[in-house]
This record gives C-alpha cells, sequence and structure tokens, in this order.
C-alpha cells in the first residue's frame, strides 16, 4: 500500500515463480519436498471475480502444469483457494467481503478449482489466515482494501466505486512480472482512475505478458455497489466499528459453502480432503490476578476462537458474544447449521509469536474489535 513500506518498494517484482515454476518445483525434488502448499489465484482464474464474466483458460493452464509437474516430481499439491487475492471488480461492485454476495461467488471459484483441478489435487485449503485478512484489512488497514473512504454527502464524488487503495499500485501489485514503470509507458495513471478498469494478464502476447484492459463491471457498476452500501441518499450505512466483524462472518459463511459443495459434489469421487488455515499467537497472563488470567484465554478466543469455534461447532466463542455483542454480525440458525453441518477433514495451523495479556477496561482504541477485547498486549513484563 502506497506509503507503508519505508523505502517505497512494492511486491511488482518478486520471486517470479509465474514464469519459473519448473525450476523451482526441480529444486524442491533436490531438496526433499513430500508435499507444496500453493495458492489458486482468484483474479487470475476469473479475472471479473464471476463465472458469468469469463474464465481465463490460460490461467486455468498454468495451474494445470503447475499441478502436473508437482506430480511428475512426486510432490503431493496442497491447493489454497483464498490467500487474500479478491478480484479488484467484487471490491468495486458490492465492497467484496463487506457483503453477503461474496458466498456464492467464492463458492462458483471453488466448484471451478474443484472441476479443473481435483482429479489431481486431494488437499483443499479454503481460507489462509482468515484473521489476518480481516485485522489487517478492516481493522489495522495495513493490508487491501486498507483505508475505507466513508462519505458524509450524497453526491457521487467518492462513490463505493472509488478504489480504496491508490488505483495503479493496487493494480500493478497482481502483475509480478512487469514493473510499474513499463506499464504505466502504455496506460497511464488518469486513464486508470478515470476509466475504472484493470489488466488482464495474456502470456506470450507481449514481453510484459499484458495485452489488454478490461471494464470491471460495464455500465452498471457504480449502481450496483451503490446500492449495496447506501440508502436513498447515498451515504454509506456502514459502521467502521462493525466491519471486521461482517468481513469475519462472510469470510466463514464463504468457506462453508466451498467445504458443502466439495462433500456434496466431488468428495465421493476425487476423494479429497478439505479443510482451512487459521493463525493464532499465543497469550500469557500478565501475572497471576484473575483478571488477567481471563485476559489471556478471551485473547485467544479473539485470534484463534472467533474462525475455529465457528468452523467446528457454528458458534462464536461465548467471550465474544459478551465482550463484542454490540458489535459482532451474528449468524442465523440456518447459517450457524451450515456452518456446522459442514465439517473439515483437517486444520492447518500457523503460529509465529506470543504476547502477554493484561485485562484493560478502557482501552485506547476507536470502537470496535481493540476496544471489544479490553486487553492490552505486552512484549515484556
Amino acid at each position: 500500500m502506497t506509503g507503508n513500506i519505508a523505502d517505497g518498494s512494492n511486491g511488482n517484482e518478486a520471486v517470479d515463480m509465474y514464469t519459473r515454476y519448473k525450476e523451482d518445483i526441480k529444486m524442491m525434488k533436490n531438496l526433499g519436498f513430500k508435499a507444496y502448499r500453493f495458492s489458486i489465484s482468484w483474479p487470475r482464474i476469473l479475472p471479473g471475480g464471476k463465472i458469468c464474466l469469463g474464465v481465463n483458460q490460460e490461467g486455468i493452464d498454468f495451474y494445470n502444469d503447475l499441478i502436473d509437474t508437482l506430480i511428475a516430481y512426486e510432490i503431493k499439491p496442497f491447493a489454497t483457494l483464498f490467500h487474500w487475492d479478491l478480484p479488484f471488480p467484487l471490491e468495486q461492485e458490492y465492497q467484496g467481503f463487506l457483503s453477503d454476495k461474496i458466498v456464492d461467488d467464492f463458492r462458483d471459484f471453488a466448484e471451478l478449482c474443484f472441476w479443473k483441478f481435483g482429479d489431481r489435487v486431494k488437499y483443499w485449503t479454503t481460507l489462509n489466515e482468515p484473521w489476518t485478512y480481516t485485522v489487517f484489512g478492516y481493522v489495522d488497514r495495513c493490508f487491501p482494501p486498507g483505508k475505507r473512504q466513508h462519505t458524509s454527502s450524497g453526491s457521487d464524488s467518492a462513490s463505493a466505486t472509488d478504489p480504496v487503495l491508490d488505483t495503479t499500485r493496487a493494480l500493478l501489485s497482481t502483475l509480478p512480472w512487469a514493473s510499474a514503470q513499463e506499464i504505466l509507458g502504455e496506460v497511464s495513471e488518469r486513464a486508470f482512475r478515470e476509466t475504472k478498469r484493470n489488466f488482464i494478464v495474456h502470456k506470450g502476447a507481449s514481453s510484459n505478458f499484458i495485452t489488454q484492459i478490461y471494464d470491471t463491471i460495464g455500465g452498471s457498476d457504480q449502481s450496483t455497489s451503490k446500492s449495496a452500501q447506501s440508502g436513498s441518499s447515498g451515504q454509506s450505512k456502514l459502521d467502521p466499528a462493525k466491519e471486521a466483524y461482517i468481513v469475519a462472518k462472510n469470510l466463514l459463511l464463504a468457506h462453508a459453502a466451498a467445504v458443502e459443495s466439495y462433500k456434496k459434489k466431488f468428495q465421493k469421487h476425487q476423494k479429497g480432503k478439505i479443510g482451512i488455515t487459521l493463525v493464532t499467537h499465543w497469550f500469557e497472563p500478565f501475572d497471576s490476578k484473575y483478571e488477567n488470567k481471563r485476559a489471556a484465554e478471551r485473547a485467544l478466543d479473539f485470534m484463534l476462537g472467533w474462525f475455529l469455534e465457528p468452523v467446528l461447532c457454528g458458534e462464536y466463542p461465548e467471550s465474544m458474544m459478551q465482550y463484542a455483542s454490540k458489535n459482532i454480525a451474528k449468524f442465523s440458525k440456518k447459517e450457524s447449521e451450515l456452518l456446522k453441518s459442514n465439517k473439515i477433514d483437517f486444520l492447518g495451523l500457523n503460529y509465529y509469536t506470543a504476547n502477554y495479556a493484561k485485562h484493560d477496561p478502557n482501552p485506547r482504541h476507536d470502537e470496535g474489535y481493540y476496544k471489544d477485547q479490553k486487553i492490552e498486549f505486552l512484549g515484556i513484563q
């Protein structure tokens, strides 16, 4: 995100696996890898975010060859369906995971992947670290979509279709094989902003693999996306304190929808497994006081339990229902049943560090996720 990296660097050019995957996989084999976990990029497969807007066959071909190459080297493919790369058109149309419309679109994307790759991929992860996507994107706002624009008037000057990040940086960040300077030599930043258009990747057509621009939503994008978040005045109705909880709920429902589809339509014949990968820190009480012991338990609930308990039981942790009762996005009975009736076959867990937790009755935070916890987090005693 613009301005968030001290030296101004970005991910436009990274390890370039898109063009070097064969040599990468050969090195994996030499290192003794038995399995490899990778993500399938939703916008690479469905540039418009929806099947009705077209499937990018070159994206399908890339993953087919990646999977076949892994298997040829006796490396089991573990595929993740969502590792935070939301198709930009869905952010424009209905604000991505802030809308429950995302659930059906994610289900469609997942089913397409099961159809195309499930004969060889036997381990599926629906979401990677949904906590990170939710908190970094909608609370800390250091990950996309970052700072959200809330309008105080009914004018069209800041509509819901306006990019929530710097437009050019956000779009170019998905293109690791071409530099921003090279691309902007062909299409100006002003053109991005005025047309609200995005790039389709087309391998082999030019040195940058970029040949065309497409209308993200077409002529109906502004009216559609405004209706997702606005009343008749055009003013935003979203409460910033509730955004993270809404996103988390829709992530969980999208997960459940994908699991349901896999188990009902594919698992019997493909004989694979499906699960989710979560993340947590460990939390130690700051001292032996009862209130701080409870704070440590509550911190784990607000990080790991927020996603794990709904996946297993269809409900949020009791502490979240108590402390975040004003803001949390509750499940309906039908939604709760969808979650708990579609059990995961495995759980992935990423763990990085630990913190001390101390009860704080008056946290110095804005209304929402951090303030709801009533916890002060410390690195040292």
